[in-house]
């Protein structure tokens, strides 16, 4: 008996330390990109690789599901279509932390969508950035939003060469 509830806490701590794990791991990349980003001139603000395997891993195991329940098991469409759709989620999120890309080279903004489209701005067309309620900034040129850094993304670089150029920085307030 005590054996089995030894098993069943260390099964339900397991978890959480390897949650905490990722996190330190995460925290640690973190400050590495703030040392070497030290170049104003010369960066790329991109989704951090470290998801990229686990979404990989992810899309291929929800696909190997999808295949078995397809193929040797009774078919079921209602799980058929509960897999597809993670195996849909799980492809959405593996292209967009491996195409999503900001790189600045001077005055040269290269932007690669999530749809693989690479566009070209330069900095002095920027007219403002918006930071929303949630903490990302979108960078608009003439009135139209040419691209969004989600607050999960480091673009302080971005920002301080905003502040440098005089390019206005907003801030949405909530309304009530």
């Amino acid at each position: 008996m005590k054996k089995i509830l030894e098993n069943t806490v260390l099964l339900m701590i397991l978890p959480w330390i390897f949650v905490w794990g990722i996190l330190c791991i995460l925290e640690k990349r973190k400050r590495k990109n703030e040392n070497g980003n030290k170049d104003e001139n010369r960066y790329v603000i991109q989704n951090d690789d470290i998801f990229f395997p686990l979404f990989s891993l992810g899309m291929f195991l929800f696909s190997f599901c999808l295949f078995y329940s397809v193929f040797f098991t009774e078919f079921d469409i209602s799980v058929v279509i509960s897999v597809s759709a993670f195996v849909i989620f799980f492809a959405i999120l593996t292209l967009d932390s491996a195409i999503w890309r900001v790189i600045v080279d001077g005055d040269i903004i290269k932007y690669r969508s999530f749809y693989g489209i690479t566009r070209t701005y330069n900095f002095n067309d920027i007219t403002k950035g918006v930071y929303t309620k949630k903490g990302s900034l979108k960078i608009y040129i003439e009135g139209k939003r040419i691209f969004t850094f989600y607050d999960n993304l480091e673009f302080s670089l971005f920002e301080n060469q905003m502040r440098k150029r005089k390019i206005p920085l907003e801030y949405k307030r909530k309304e009530k």
